[in-house]
């Protein structure tokens, strides 16, 4: 298991990787210790050198693919393990509805179980499920609004 953390124009980040999978990525808090809290203490063995290294370039506003990075979904059900693979295939500068995304996972009118599905998604940014959108609005965001909003402007889509 590998701890990185380090600090961004959007506040600290961690990421937790376990076995070459991406398990958890929090963003956006005002210490470290609140990363540590949910990741424990910085202990990296160099293996998330490159997901670091793109992070970073990302919320420096580099246009960065996370298609390549493996990501663990052992605690999701199969349900949400689709949807957030479907969200996976929304590009860099694009977006989605709750809706379009239920009909592209088979469910076309469980937009409201695709959200509480996003809600769990361990891995912000590199799922992106910042770019899945309300039909009239930004919608909601388990990291909260603002970087939900940052993120979308670092795209460009806002």
């Amino acid at each position: 298991m590998a701890v990185d953390i380090f600090y961004s124009s959007l506040g600290w980040v961690g990421l937790r990787l376990s076995n070459g999978l991406l398990c958890e990525l929090v963003f956006g808090k005002r210490r470290r210790g609140e990363v540590e809290g949910v990741l424990g203490r910085a202990h990296g063995s160099g293996s998330a050198k490159d997901l670091v290294s793109d992070l970073k370039a990302y919320l420096k506003g580099c246009k960065v693919d996370f298609k390549g990075y493996s990501v663990a979904s052992s605690q999701l059900t199969s349900f949400e393990e689709k949807v957030l693979c479907e969200c996976g295939k929304i590009g860099y500068g694009k977006c989605c509805t709750y809706a379009e995304l239920a009909r592209s996972c088979g469910r076309p009118r469980a937009y409201r179980a695709v959200g509480s599905a996003l809600a769990k998604n361990p891995t912000p940014i590199v799922v992106p499920c910042h770019r899945v959108l309300s039909q009239d609005g930004i919608g909601g965001y388990s990291q909260g609004l603002a970087l939900k909003k940052a993120l979308l402007k670092i795209e460009g889509i806002i």
